[in-house]
Parts: structure tokens; C-alpha cells; sequence
């Protein structure tokens, strides 16, 4: 007995030992991982501190606290000034001006002052022979589909006399292939049903089952029920005309509402192509191609007879599938035909049809149509006298950037879209005077993009903006329609174009946004504020959402793993800081090219350390070359309206640029890509070559380079050459 207890109380000294150890051992590894932590937070901080300093030392700053603009006295904010707040303070959603400035009213208006109809349909149910004699085409709509019409020498449909209409036409649970024999028999046709139909009929437990059918009509064709009765069950009814015996097949649910048979859509292609060709031939004078797809043109556009369409209905269309008669595209050298067409009602059963884009406009009614904004653009251009520019009127948690309410940048660029094509038009009347106000109030409006603090958005659609104004401006040059007055005016506003110092702020506040997003965001929004790869589609599921190693980290990890990341970012984005050098204001592509070089690595090979920065640095290079770019065209048109007014009073251009101060302009701008002058001769034709050596820095001589497509120009390649559109 007593060895027994000996034995037991050895073997519970045993355990005791073990689960010593053991728990020895765990506190160990909770005390090194504690250790790890400690020492992962304190390199982190380190890291992150040391980061700062470095960006304080070369001016910088990723501080977001010095990004987080002073409220501005609402006497000096723009956006507090009449409707300002309402037309570009509100987002990207559209608002009252917004909806009126879209291509529709245009469209409609043109409509109502010309008669420019691609073709006129007349819906009948018994062709007149002496009617049939104005018709260019003659088709058969039976509800269902657009065929070409039986006609014969009469006149008269063939396929199809009127159909009685019966008091009462009731189905209770037959077969679908019962209603569908019985309603044809009583209007004498004859039909074959595909097998398909047939096979496809199953039920739930995937059983051959054909359908059942209840119907009750009153006052209704035989006709009219079987067709509604087809569409039911997503079938069609196609006729033969040789034959006499009608196919049942299925519906392609991808089909519009009408199904066009390819004898009767291969004639009205024929036929709208036709109107269409004629109408562009007939366009002829100047023309400007104008930014949101129109064509301007000087003068009056021909009127071109529509063709004349006959459609034998056994129900009236409405004007959607009106619409649909018509193919959908016109096939290649058709595209300023626009995408589409739209139908209006002009009588019971008449419509006209019109394609959405015309070949082209005449500036008159652009011009006509766009006076109605005049009280608008009024307000618009009083507000823009104050002092300057407020922050957005929208109340925002300053914490979280990107959760930032934002100006109506679509606002601002489709307002100065409308305001240039209203510059063309004058241009193209003959009146400068007007159309260098209509460029004045767009230079105006780019002060809404100078807010502070100045965002990539702002700062790129400044960038198109600029483009946008030398476009007009260069229609201007290419019609000869500047004076010196209105030329002197625009080198004034030219010489306020600074793009770069723009960009430079947007690329600074970018980098503080994302540091101090990634301070704040909890784990679960990582993918909703830098995940780009979802942002065309859904997002994704749970379990690869609680799965990425970015929702682990900023979940799990030691917090200096995220400063860690944090001076990683910093860093990188640095590089896209430094392609702006505004100590000697140039635009340097080889820091470009090391920006995109680091932005790579670090997709290719993320780890604790880059896992975040991989993801939240993008690649800002072409951003930076399209503001080099742009600011290049805006110095090249400073540099030509000089030109242009030397060759006014000289009657011939300068042999060198260094002629053209102090008269013609105050300075000569320097090339932003690598510092020299721009590079100018004068050719034989009289005329002059101007042109930046272009982002990859070297002199090709004046010589544009080309993508594949041999007509879009190559911006990467070739020297950056100022041209006169063609047209």
C-alpha cells in the first residue's frame, strides 16, 4: 500500500513538472512575442519619425493637419455667392443646369427649327396604291417582327387579310401547343414549331412538361391573342413569304423589342446610309470640331429628303420600337453619325426618325440653343470676381480625406465644354470679339479648381480645362479670325497658365491623404479606398475580404508595421513629388520613369513592411506628363499669338523668337522639359515649325510620333509639336 502511494504521488510530481515547463515555456513565447511586438513598434516609429524628418529637410511634409484649409468669410467664398454652391458644390451628381446643358435639348431643338428627319414612317393597316408610289421601302411588322412587305401589283398585302374580331377569346389550363394551334387555325395559318421549343419544356425536377395557359380577352383578333400568347412564353412567330408557313422559335432575350429579319434591316441600312452620305457630302466651308462630338460649320446645312418608310402593322408601335426598326449601327465611317436614334410622333401613325448625332451643325443654332444659359453664365462670371476661392459648403469629417465632400467637377468641365464650342461658333461667324469672352469666362473658371487643398481630380481637370481653352484658341489661329486686340488679350491670360505648381500640391496632398487615411481606416474599408481592382465591379466576398493580407495587417499586426508602410508610402510618393523641380520650374521625365521603377517594385514584392504601400501608390507618371504636356501647348500658344500679331504688322514671321519681346510678348517661356528654349524655324511654305523636345527628352527635329492606328499621336514619343488642326 505504501509503495502505491509512493508510485502515484511520483507520477502526480511528474505532471507537475511537465505543466511547469509548459507553462514556463508559453510565458516565454508570450513575453518574446510581447518583446517583438515592442521592438516591430519601436522600429516602426523610428522608421516613420526618421521619414519625416528627411521630407522636413527638403520642405515637405506629410502632416495632414497642414492640408486641412481655414474656413474662408463667406464674402470671399465663391461658392457661397448665388446657385454657386448648388451648380458646383454638390458632388458629381447633376443638378438643375446640369440637365438642361446635355445633347438632348440641342438635338431636339435643331429638330424643331430644321426639317432633318433621316426618315419618315407611316404606320398603316391597308396600303393605297397611290400611297404605296411615294414609298422608298414597304415592311411588315406582325407585332413581333419587321419583315419586307408581300406587296403585289395592286398594292395589296398578300400574306394577310383583315382578321375579324371576336367577342370572347378564353383559354383555362390546355397546353400552350393547343392555344397556339387553335388561334392560328382560326385565322387559316399555317406553322411548324421548331423542336427546340419543344425539348426545352421541362419542369422543376427537369421533366419533359409542357406549359399550360389561361387567358380570358374580349373585343379581340384571333391574331392579336396568338401573338400576345407567343410573347408570353418568349416565342416568335416568322413568316415566309414563299412558303406560306410560319416558323415558331424561341426569343433571343438579348434582342430588342423588335426582331428585324435580316432582307428588311439590310434595306433600311442601304437607305439611312444613304441619307446620311448625302448629308455629310452636302456639308462643305470651315468647321470646328467641337469637344463634346458635334461639328460646327459657318453656313446653312442643307436640307436632304428623308427617305419615305411604309410599315403594314397589325398593332400600332410606339416610339421605342420605332427605334428598334432601325439597325443599330451604321458600320465603319459612320461613327459622326452618333450611336443611336430617336423617334418623334407626328401624327397617329407617323413618326420621324432621326439619328442622335447629326454630320454636322450650324454655329447659328448651337449658338441659338446655348443663349438660354446667358443669365446663368452671368451669375457664374460675378461670382468668380471674389477675392478668392472658399472651401466646398458641404460639412466634412477633416479626419478621414477621402471621405472629403467634393466640388462638382463634372460641372465645371462640362460648363467650360459648352462655353468653348460657343467660342467655335463665333469664331466661325466672324466674331472674335465674342468668342474671346466665352475663352475669358473659361480661364475664370478654373479658379474653382484652385481651392485649397488642390486635389489630383481638381488639378487634372485643370489640366483638361487648359487644354480645352488652347483648342479654341488654336480654331481661332487656324480661321484667321484673331485681331491684335483680342490676341493681346489672350497672351494676357495665357501668361497666368501655371500648371505645374498645381500639380506639384496635388501630388503632396495625395501622399498626406493616404498616410492619413491608413492612420484612421478601420480594417474592413482598406478595399473601399485603395483597392482599384474593385471599383468596376462587386466587391469582394467575405472570406476574400477577411482573407487579404492588407484587412490582416491593419487588423493583427504590430502597429509598427503600419508606420513602417507609412514611411514606405511616404517615400515613394516623394519621387512623384520630385518630377515637378520647382526650383528651376521644369518637368523631369527620369524621375518619372524612377517613380514608375519604385511604384512596380513594390507591387511586385510586398512583405510586412510594403504590403499597404503596394496597393496605395499608385502611378501618377502619366498625371504629371499631361501636365507637362498642356503647359507646353499653353507656352507654345503664348509664343504663336505673338507670331501671329509680328506677321500682322510685318506681314511675314520673325526669323528667330528673340524678336518677338518686348513688343509681341514680355518673355519668352523655356522649354519645361529640360530647361532650353523651345525650338522655332521657319519653313518654306511661309508658315513656321514650334516645338518641345517632348518627354523623351530628345530633339527629334520637329517630328510627331504615332500609335499603331497611324492618326492618335504618341505623346511619349517624338517632340511635342504645335499644330493647326487639319479641318
Amino acid at each position: 500500500m505504501k509503495v502505491t502511494q509512493d508510485s502515484t504521488g511520483a507520477t502526480s510530481g511528474r505532471w507537475r513538472s511537465r505543466l511547469g515547463r509548459c507553462a514556463c515555456a508559453c510565458l516565454v513565447v508570450v513575453a518574446l512575442l510581447a518583446l517583438a511586438v515592442v521592438v516591430e513598434n519601436w522600429r516602426g516609429r523610428r522608421a516613420w519619425e526618421d521619414c519625416k524628418r528627411e521630407l522636413t529637410a527638403k520642405g515637405e511634409t506629410v502632416d495632414w493637419s497642414a492640408y486641412v484649409s481655414a474656413p474662408v468669410p463667406d464674402a470671399d467664398n465663391i461658392l457661397k455667392a448665388p446657385r454657386m454652391a448648388e451648380w458646383f458644390g454638390g458632388g458629381r451628381d447633376t443638378n438643375e443646369l446640369l440637365a438642361r446643358i446635355n445633347s438632348a435639348p440641342f438635338a431636339e431643338f435643331v429638330n424643331q427649327r430644321r426639317s432633318n428627319a433621316v426618315a419618315e414612317v407611316s404606320v398603316v393597316t391597308v396600303i393605297d396604291p397611290d400611297f404605296l408610289k411615294t414609298a422608298d421601302l414597304v415592311l411588315h411588322y406582325n407585332c413581333q417582327v419587321l419583315s419586307l412587305a408581300d406587296i403585289n401589283e395592286t398594292g395589296a398585302k398578300s400574306l394577310v387579310s383583315p382578321s375579324p374580331i371576336l367577342p370572347l377569346i378564353q383559354f383555362a389550363d390546355v397546353p400552350l401547343t393547343t392555344a397556339i394551334d387553335n388561334l392560328a387555325r382560326q385565322e387559316g395559318l399555317s406553322y411548324l414549331l421548331d423542336p427546340k421549343v419543344i425539348a426545352n419544356w421541362k419542369d422543376t425536377a427537369g421533366q419533359a412538361h409542357e406549359p399550360t395557359v389561361s387567358f380570358r380577352w374580349e373585343n379581340l383578333t384571333a391574331r392579336r391573342a396568338l401573338f400576345a400568347v407567343l410573347d408570353r412564353y418568349g416565342l416568335l412567330w416568322i413568316e415566309d413569304a414563299q412558303t406560306g408557313i410560319a416558323r415558331i422559335t424561341f426569343k433571343d432575350p438579348s434582342d430588342a423589342s423588335v426582331v428585324v429579319l435580316p432582307e428588311a434591316g439590310g434595306r433600311l441600312l442601304e437607305l439611312a446610309r444613304r441619307v446620311i452620305r448625302q448629308r455629310r457630302d452636302m456639308v462643305s466651308g470651315p468647321r470646328a470640331d467641337g469637344s463634346q462630338g458635334y461639328v460646327f460649320v459657318a453656313g446653312e446645312l442643307p436640307d436632304p429628303k428623308p427617305m419615305r418608310v411604309i410599315v403594314l402593322a397589325e398593332c400600332q408601335p410606339d416610339l421605342k420600337t420605332v427605334v428598334d426598326f432601325f439597325p443599330r449601327q451604321l458600320g465603319p465611317g459612320f461613327a459622326y453619325a452618333g450611336n443611336g436614334w430617336r423617334a418623334e410622333s407626328t401624327g397617329s401613325n407617323s413618326f420621324r426618325v432621326f439619328r442622335d448625332r447629326e454630320p454636322a451643325y450650324a454655329a447659328a443654332d448651337y449658338l441659338a440653343w446655348s443663349d438660354q444659359f446667358q443669365p446663368e453664365f452671368d451669375l457664374i462670371h460675378e461670382a468668380l470676381q471674389r477675392p478668392r476661392v472658399g472651401k466646398v459648403s458641404i460639412v466634412g469629417d477633416d479626419q478621414r480625406p477621402f471621405a472629403q465632400p467634393i466640388p462638382n467637377f463634372t460641372g465645371t468641365r462640362v460648363i467650360a465644354q459648352t462655353l468653348a464650342q460657343r467660342a467655335q461658333c463665333h469664331l466661325l461667324l466672324g466674331q472674335p470679339g465674342n468668342a474671346l469672352q466665352e475663352l475669358s469666362l473659361i480661364n475664370e473658371l478654373r479658379r474653382l479648381l484652385s481651392a485649397k487643398p488642390v486635389t489630383l481630380v481638381a488639378a487634372m481637370i485643370d489640366v483638361a480645362i487648359t487644354g480645352l481653352y488652347v483648342d479654341t484658341l488654336t480654331d481661332g489661329l487656324r480661321l484667321q479670325v484673331w485681331r491684335e486686340p483680342e490676341l493681346v488679350a489672350l497672351q494676357q491670360q495665357l501668361g497666368d497658365f501655371d500648371l505645374l505648381p498645381q500639380g506639384r500640391a496635388a501630388f503632396r496632398y495625395e501622399r498626406a491623404a493616404v498616410c492619413q487615411t491608413m492612420q484612421v481606416i478601420k480594417a474592413g474599408e482598406f478595399v473601399e479606398y485603395f483597392d482599384l481592382s474593385w471599383s468596376d465591379k462587386p466587391g469582394p466576398s467575405w472570406w476574400k475580404k477577411n482573407t487579404d493580407p492588407a484587412f490582416l495587417l491593419l487588423k493583427f499586426a504590430p502597429r509598427g508595421w503600419l508606420l513602417q508602410n507609412l514611411a514606405t508610402i511616404a517615400q515613394a510618393k516623394q519621387l512623384s513629388v520630385e518630377i515637378f523641380n520647382a526650383d528651376k520650374r521644369l518637368v523631369e521625365p527620369a524621375k518619372a520613369a524612377a517613380a514608375m521603377r519604385e511604384a512596380e517594385r513594390l507591387s511586385a514584392h510586398p512583405g510586412p513592411y510594403t504590403v499597404l504601400a503596394s496597393r496605395a501608390v499608385p502611378i501618377f507618371v502619366r498625371a504629371a506628363s499631361m501636365h507637362a504636356l498642356n503647359q507646353t501647348r499653353a507656352h507654345q500658344a503664348l509664343i504663336v499669338c505673338g507670331l501671329e500679331r509680328y506677321h500682322q504688322a510685318h506681314g511675314d514671321y520673325p526669323e528667330t523668337l528673340d524678336a518677338l519681346p518686348p513688343q509681341f510678348m514680355r518673355q519668352l517661356p523655356r522649354d519645361l522639359i529640360g530647361g532650353q528654349p523651345l525650338h522655332y524655324h521657319r519653313t518654306t511654305e511661309g508658315r513656321f515649325v514650334l516645338y518641345s523636345v517632348g518627354w523623351n527628352e530628345t530633339d527629334d527635329g520637329g517630328a510627331v510620333a504615332f500609335n499603331k492606328d497611324g492618326k492618335t499621336v504618341n505623346w511619349d514619343e517624338g517632340d511635342w509639336v504645335w499644330r493647326y488642326p487639319e479641318k
